[in-house]
């Protein structure tokens, strides 16, 4: 049996590889950014967000949205200590749950940080999947809070894929990498049956469904 304590430097040691991996990966690529318009024009009016990315996107978006001060839903798990420990890192705030622990109230929380204008970044797919399926919560939360959900993804012309649910993606070094933002999703505050939710679940998935479709022909095209 592994002891505390060394459980504890294990895990610490852990951590402080994956940030520095992440460090390199992001000075050695070189990222095109599309449509950062739709958060400048909400920022400009200090108008909230909620930045909605498919769950294989959380290791290099610590890198792409460092220091965006972005509230982020982290699984109450004890693999979510390790994900908070590494995006706090980078500049993230954090609020703890999941569809299965604490995701009431950490939904609550996050909607009180929306209203007091913090932006909030969420995998509406995670922490188990389905992959690309949207869960109920980012809607939820879109309805709680009156603010829109931005859809977001990023793709590199060179990646490792790991062979875990969400089939993460790592950049590899000198790889291109592009980063686009879709266009807002209002969801209606008045909306109150399951039935409602459910349609607008499904039309978020299609949009982040779209812009992934979109940045996959972009990096395609870079390879031409």
């Amino acid at each position: 049996m592994i002891s505390k304590k060394l459980k504890q430097i294990r895990d610490a040691i852990g951590i402080w590889v994956v940030i520095f991996a992440i460090h390199v990966t992001g000075r050695w690529i070189r990222l095109l950014t599309y449509n950062q318009f739709y958060l400048d024009h909400l920022e400009a009016q200090k108008q909230p967000y909620i930045l909605a990315s498919w769950h294989q996107n959380t290791f290099f978006a610590n890198w792409i949205l460092r220091n965006k001060k972005l509230n982020a839903l982290v699984s109450g798990s004890k693999d979510g200590n390790f994900a908070q420990s590494v995006m706090h890192h980078f500049g993230f705030q954090f609020s703890r749950g999941s569809s299965s622990k604490g995701g009431t109230l950490a939904l609550q929380n996050m909607s009180n940080q929306l209203k007091e204008g913090v932006s909030t970044a969420i995998t509406p797919d995670g922490p188990r999947g389905p992959k690309y399926k949207v869960q109920p919560g980012v809607v939820i939360l879109s309805r709680m809070s009156g603010v829109p959900i931005i859809p977001w993804h990023f793709e590199a012309s060179s990646q490792w894929v790991l062979k875990s649910w969400d089939q993460h993606k790592i950049p590899k070094p000198y790889s291109y990498v592009i980063s686009e933002y879709g266009s807002p999703i209002y969801v209606p505050q008045e909306m109150t049956s399951k039935e409602e939710v459910a349609e607008y679940c499904l039309l978020v998935e299609k949009q982040m469904n779209l812009l992934q479709e979109r940045v996959r022909r972009k990096i395609e095209m870079l390879a031409i």
